[in-house]
């Protein structure tokens, strides 16, 4: 999974969709599918969990087409300001209409070796994922 390659396969605590606790990793990924894109949102619910919250991150990736053992650099990350930028737990990325270029996806999707181009995130530290959701517009 896209999770075991950010944390290099380590027996890292994995965390699920509502799961409590301090001091664990998230990873999800969605399929892109092969239609041209003319604009895209991924919204994520977060909840503070106990700890400390100004090292928490949150950070977007396009699946690379190859395993490898380095990360592709984030197409959006807070850093280490999860809650300083997203106070209301509520990230959003958006692509097209004055955001991001939907180009960033679109030449993705189209030169992507993969069978299934991904879109994959991944947040770690004292953050509960409650849900999360990508909405994709197509022509």
């Amino acid at each position: 999974s896209y999770l075991q390659k950010v944390t290099g396969g380590n027996k890292t605590k994995i965390r699920a969709y509502g799961q409590a606790g301090s001091d664990l990793q998230f990873g999800d990924s969605f399929d892109l599918g092969h239609c041209r894109l003319c604009a895209a949102r991924l919204e994520f619910k977060l909840a503070k969990e106990s700890g400390q919250w100004d090292n928490d991150g949150f950070h977007v990736y396009l699946e690379p087409d190859t395993v490898s053992s380095t990360l592709p650099a984030p197409i959006f990350s807070t850093g280490a300001n999860l809650w300083s930028m997203f106070p209301n737990g509520m990230p959003v990325v958006q692509w097209g209409s004055g955001f991001r270029p939907i180009s960033e996806l679109n030449n993705y999707i189209f030169s992507s070796q993969l069978q299934t181009p991904q879109i994959s995130t991944y947040s770690q530290d004292d953050t509960k994922i409650i849900s999360s959701r990508l909405i994709l517009w197509t022509y």
